[in-house]
């Protein structure tokens, strides 16, 4: 297994117990470099200050123009290219905003521009999970996966929003793949959950769902740094 991989694979499953097994993987500098601040990050060893816990973990990225052509040129070259996207082929333009805001707050990552994932950060490889949203997106919001998709390709999903009028994108958080199918509830189509207000939730299609509040915050990985020859 990867370096990378298993510092991640650790990272989000464990706690103390491993700290000192991912100092020496850090102290190795094969992948991450000098980087003693996001090693002190690590070793404290407690999961809920990795999480999204408070408003301002969630990142708010602007779409400048220039963005905002780029992902129309791309969306019309994309059209359609799964039944199933939460986009519906005519929303892909969302799609793109949400991986373009990722690159734009994550600038050591590169665009892989394939079915299973988009971007990568050295060995690590990050899906973007971006839905439209009407207002900024609340701790307590749904993060969804359609349920056909358990054996994408990625290490990483990484969920995003972005407004109707496609002036801003949020980021709200990552997991691993295996731990948010380790944390999301399994709802198959027609099953419904109560909102408030004495409003229900159908989904249509079969759903993998956790929160916003139970994801990594995007912050951390803004400290990786990959290896460089």
């Amino acid at each position: 297994m990867p370096t990378i991989y298993l510092y991640f694979y650790l990272f989000v499953i464990y706690d103390g117990v491993v700290a000192q097994l991912v100092e020496r993987l850090l102290c190795k500098q094969d992948v991450w470099g000098s980087n003693p601040h996001f090693s002190t990050i690590i070793t404290k060893g407690h999961m809920s200050e990795f999480l999204v816990l408070k408003d301002t973990d969630i990142v708010n990225i602007p779409v400048t123009p220039e963005m905002l052509k780029q992902a129309e040129e791309k969306a019309r070259k994309m059209g359609c290219l799964n039944k199933h996207s939460m986009m519906k082929g005519e929303r892909n333009v969302e799609g793109v905003l949400g991986e373009l805001a990722a690159l734009v707050y994550l600038p050591m990552a590169t665009a892989t521009d394939n079915y299973d994932n988009d971007l990568r950060i050295g060995k690590l490889t990050i899906d973007v999970k971006t839905k439209r949203l009407t207002n900024r997106p609340r701790l307590q919001y749904d993060c969804s996966i359609y349920g056909y998709n358990p054996n994408q390709d990625c290490h990483l999903y990484l969920f995003a929003g972005v407004n109707p009028e496609h002036t801003i994108v949020w980021l709200s958080g990552f997991l691993a793949k295996h731990v948010f199918y380790q944390k999301a509830q399994y709802c198959p189509a027609g099953s419904q959950r109560p909102l408030g207000g004495g409003k229900m939730l159908t989904y249509k299609e079969d759903n993998y769902v956790t929160q916003i509040n139970k994801l990594n915050r995007i912050e951390i990985l803004s400290r990786i740094r990959p290896k460089t020859d």
